[in-house]
């Protein structure tokens, strides 16, 4: 659970279902909570049912990479469980982003096993896994993306190296779990020493169907459709500083682009980090 102040405004990224934005607000009925995905399909679901309806609630689609929202906006941002998805050139782009708008960047991930324990723990579950494939063939496609999710999770040095190259000062605190039985994921947060507390400001639910004004300009000048996300060379930058370029230390992450090593002070207090569905 996380323990947060009045007023805290939080962005869940890549939601999903929304399973832990709900969480959020259940448990801390202060916060308003940003639901977003990349999927236009997932937002248009997550409005329409009984998250999106919620008082504190607006749902919008974000591209982690290209946030449309100003520096420290929000209190906290979130990205659970997917953050192995993203290649590492990607990671460090979202990172800074995050850590841009948000003045914490909170992240829950599978954590990655030693190579020794990724094959006791293939030997151990294939037998399993072969029995459960002859009674559903299906299954076969599960067991192929959790092996390929567990290969592509970043090990803590990964992470740090990810931090850095999105800023040199940038700092990552990694928190201790509090599962006690089977996986235990990675958490951990982002900072930059420089970011102050978010400004209070006037928030109001905005849906799919009620983006800003901006917004809409920003498809109607790319032509793209509504929760389609603009080319990023028309995307206007209203009230935001300009993008801090990537500096030279993306060379630290493409070390990370290989086969072997691909990659309570929150504020906010614990967070539960059994990760939620992630939809896709």
């Amino acid at each position: 659970m996380i323990r947060v102040a009045a007023s805290t405004a939080v962005l869940e990224l890549g939601a999903g279902h929304g399973k832990l934005s709900a969480k959020i607000l259940e448990l801390h009925p202060t916060a308003t909570v940003t639901v977003s995905d990349l999927d236009p399909t997932s937002v248009a679901n997550i409005s329409s049912g009984e998250l999106g309806a919620h008082p504190r609630v607006r749902t919008q689609v974000v591209d982690a990479t290209e946030i449309a929202a100003d520096d420290h906006t929000y209190d906290l941002v979130v990205l659970a469980p997917a953050f192995h998805h993203l290649p590492p050139a990607t990671a460090v782009r979202a990172i800074a982003e995050a850590t841009r708008v948000g003045t914490r960047f909170l992240v829950i991930d599978l954590k990655r096993p030693s190579p020794l324990g990724l094959i006791l723990t293939q030997l151990i579950v294939a037998p399993l896994a072969a029995v459960a494939v002859l009674v559903r063939p299906s299954f076969r496609r599960v067991m192929h993306d959790c092996l390929i999710s567990a290969l592509r999770a970043y090990s803590h040095s990964a992470f740090a190296a990810l931090g850095k190259a999105a800023d040199a000062q940038m700092n990552i605190e990694f928190l201790p779990t509090v599962i006690r039985f089977g996986p235990k994921p990675t958490a951990l947060v982002f900072s930059r020493p420089s970011a102050t507390p978010r400004q209070e400001k006037h928030w109001s639910p905005r849906s799919l169907n009620s983006d800003d004004h901006t917004d809409r300009r920003d498809h109607e000048s790319t032509g793209a459709g509504p929760g389609v996300a603009p080319c990023r060379g028309n995307r206007r930058r209203r009230g935001r500083t300009a993008r801090r370029p990537l500096p030279p230390r993306l060379g630290l992450v493409a070390e990370l682009d290989n086969g072997n090593n691909r990659s309570e002070s929150l504020g906010l207090g614990q967070v539960s980090t059994t990760p939620p569905r992630f939809a896709g």
